[in-house]
């Protein structure tokens, strides 16, 4: 006697993906329509739980799945820009609210990664199905925004990326580039994105500008700044294969680091050029405009202009010309003098120690 149970489990699977919002678009809006609208955090809990199952009751990844996804995606887009906005405000408030919000908005990102590779995985082994063809394109503009996202919340905990990471960014921008897809828009059907002109090369250009900040001396505050100064400074700037004359910045999409200087000739590697005048163009523009006095009222969520005027400059040798990146601070003298070596932590707490026992006349010299 056959046994009826697969047949059984096979019913069951189906009643339960005529339930599952990840089983096409329609199905996602329905899910969407149902839930909370009041509190953030519900909404991000929920999300996240259904993200991180993805692709839900189904073990394949079809293009209805990642059209699912898309849609999903469109409403957490608030959400993650909220509580984005709720950390960079409070993180000094306490470590307990700093981790919960830090967490809200990375572990979002993580499920919304994971599952945007995965359907990326599901689409390149699909071939030149014309439905994959159509989705593919969306499914990449998302995962690199998600890669930035993430380089942005690392920067916020003064760390960067590692070389894995890096490379992970640029064989997206790289997959994308060869099917000549890196400047398609996102605009997607009914999922209801903030910037749906957005495309792959705006997002991937504008991760290699912001993560030029990983020297640990930006507060999360002026990194969410810079994040959101750049999508303002960046929509007309394209990256070009070589000679890229002109161009100050190059990235080897073929290495394991971000957007550097152009200050010799270069060879090898798969070379793309950057050029950031028009950036720095705008950084120039905003000094000017700023009112003097920080007195002056400014919008939530801005930093007052005194601190706008010191980071701005900052900005200017980060994007600007070489000469400007490579100047000195302050004017350099000659001099000849003894000075005291102090070589680990331990030894220099010591001689710090020691500081506290000079007389008066001796710490006056020495600082000199």
């Amino acid at each position: 006697m056959v046994s009826k149970r697969p047949l059984r489990e096979q019913f069951r699977t189906w009643r339960r993906s005529l339930r599952d919002p990840l089983r096409s678009g329609n199905a996602a809006a329905r899910w969407i329509a149902s839930l909370p609208t009041s509190d953030p955090l519900q909404l991000q809990r929920e999300t996240l739980d259904l993200v991180a199952s993805f692709p839900g009751g189904r073990r394949r990844i079809g293009p209805a799945q990642a059209e699912a996804l898309l849609r999903v995606d469109a409403r957490c887009e608030p959400i993650i820009s909220h509580l984005t906005a709720q950390y960079t405000a409070n993180y000094q408030r306490s470590s307990s609210v700093e981790t919960r919000l830090w967490h809200g908005v990375f572990d979002l990102v993580k499920a919304f990664t994971a599952a945007y590779q995965a359907a990326l995985k599901a689409g390149y082994a699909a071939g030149e199905q014309k439905r994959w063809k159509t989705v593919l394109p969306r499914v990449l503009v998302r995962l690199a925004h998600y890669k930035a996202i993430d380089g942005k919340f690392r920067l916020f905990r003064y760390s960067h990326w590692i070389p894995a990471q890096w490379r992970e960014l640029h064989e997206i921008y790289e997959f994308a580039r060869m099917r000549g897809w890196q400047r398609e828009p996102l605009a997607f059907g009914g999922a209801a994105f903030s910037q749906p002109g957005e495309s792959l090369e705006q997002e991937y250009i504008r991760s290699l500008l912001l993560m030029r900040l990983d020297s640990g001396n930006f507060t999360p505050d002026q990194v969410e700044w810079v994040g959101r100064s750049l999508e303002e400074w960046t929509p007309s700037l394209t990256l070009t294969p070589p000679p890229g004359t002109g161009a100050n910045f190059y990235v080897d999409l073929s290495g394991t680091q971000g957007l550097k200087r152009q200050e010799k000739a270069r060879a090898g590697g798969r070379l793309m050029y950057l050029d950031a005048t028009a950036v720095y163009a705008r950084v120039v523009e905003r000094m000017r405009a700023l009112p003097e006095q920080d007195a002056d009222p400014h919008l939530p969520g801005a930093l007052p202009p005194r601190e706008q005027k010191l980071l701005l400059m900052r900005l200017a040798a980060l994007y600007g010309p070489d000469a400007l990146a490579f100047s000195p601070r302050a004017p350099r003298k000659s001099t000849d003098v003894e000075m005291r070596v102090v070589v680990g932590l331990q030894s220099l707490t010591r001689a710090v120690a020691e500081v506290e026992h000079l007389s008066a006349e001796a710490k006056t010299s020495g600082a000199r």
